[in-house]
């Protein structure tokens, strides 16, 4: 339905670009019966109350404001499979930007949208990456990425956050 109404109006663009973003997070749910069953219990307070949690995810249109797809689940499936699974449902199209934060940035999402031919660009600590320090050295021959492509837009920054962390602003794949 959501997908109906995107391709009913024109999209707002931003250079030429429908921007989305995609981002998973975790909520506390109310502690009913029903709610323990489905989602199951993760942990029981000291007064012995049982807490459930679920994973939710989804990809909004920045331009346009409106949620393009949305995700609510168990615990267990984490945003990166709710993204893949996003993907399917609700396809962004031609000419998409899609943004993630540093909980996607590992070379597994960068190949999965390389392979799908999305624009995508992932925000990534490089202290705290593998993939983040492989691609900023260009030293990736086994990733089978693009290098120019992510080499001509990798920007660091100087670190400002208060632990010093050096945050990279982006990491630009275009198919």
């Amino acid at each position: 339905m959501v997908s109906d109404f995107s391709r009913a109006r024109p999209m707002p663009l931003w250079n030429g670009y429908r921007l989305y973003a995609g981002d998973g997070s975790t909520v506390r749910l109310p502690p009913s019966a029903s709610v323990k069953k489905y989602f199951g219990v993760e942990s029981v307070t000291g007064q012995g109350t049982e807490r459930s949690l679920a994973r939710i995810f989804m990809v909004y249109s920045v331009m346009a404001r409106f949620v393009h797809d949305s995700e609510i689940g168990v615990m267990p499936k984490g945003e990166k499979t709710m993204l893949t699974d996003s993907l399917e449902r609700a396809p962004l199209g031609e000419n998409a930007i899609l943004l993630l934060d540093r909980g996607f940035g590992n070379i597994c999402v960068a190949k999965e949208l390389q392979n799908r031919g999305i624009d995508f660009c992932i925000s990534i600590l490089v202290t705290m990456s593998n993939f983040a320090k492989t691609v900023q050295t260009c030293l990736c021959p086994q990733t089978s990425l693009e290098l120019p492509s992510l080499t001509a837009l990798w920007e660091d920054r100087k670190p400002t956050h208060p632990m010093g962390w050096n945050h990279v602003s982006g990491l630009i794949m275009t198919s």
